[in-house]
């Protein structure tokens, strides 16, 4: 999905580029370029303001702007991570203890499920570097952190 999204962002961004330089941009949301009307929302548009067009969005109708560390346009949640770890297609040992951990949290609610959380971003933190390079680490501990916010936010 990550490879969709930025052949989007990529074409969206041309497409902006391209209208800005020849003078033709709109505050209306649609641009004139040699008489052909090029609709930028309806390339992808972007109704729920979270920055990830609506055709890669996987939940277009939810901002989920600084909750978002896979860029799927979804709130990231502890039911979510596990499957987030196994998308890395990392080391065998490193990913199943990952997912247990991960899945660990999953099932729990409340403060319980922050700290197993907060137990997640401990192991990925002991990984960086060794079993985990910083890409990985960081996406992981952000997702982490984000689920643990969001159900922070919701006691």
């Amino acid at each position: 999905m990550d490879d969709q999204n930025d052949r989007s962002l990529a074409l969206l961004s041309v497409l902006v580029l391209l209208c800005v330089v020849l003078g033709y941009a709109s505050a209306a949301g649609a641009s004139h370029a040699g008489g052909f009307i090029l609709d930028l929302p309806a390339l992808g548009g972007d109704r729920d303001g979270d920055d990830v067009l609506d055709g890669v969005d996987g939940c277009p109708d939810e901002d989920a702007s600084g909750l978002d560390a896979d860029d799927d346009g979804c709130i990231d949640q502890a039911a979510d991570l596990a499957q987030v770890v196994l998308a890395l297609e990392l080391r065998q040992a490193t990913e199943r203890a990952l997912v247990a951990s991960a899945q660990s949290a999953a099932r729990e609610t409340g403060t319980l499920a922050v700290n197993r959380l907060g137990a997640f971003i401990n192991k990925v933190q002991a990984q960086r570097g060794k079993r985990l390079d910083d890409e990985h680490a960081n996406l992981l501990m952000s997702f982490a952190a984000h689920a643990s916010a969001v159900l922070q936010a919701v006691r």
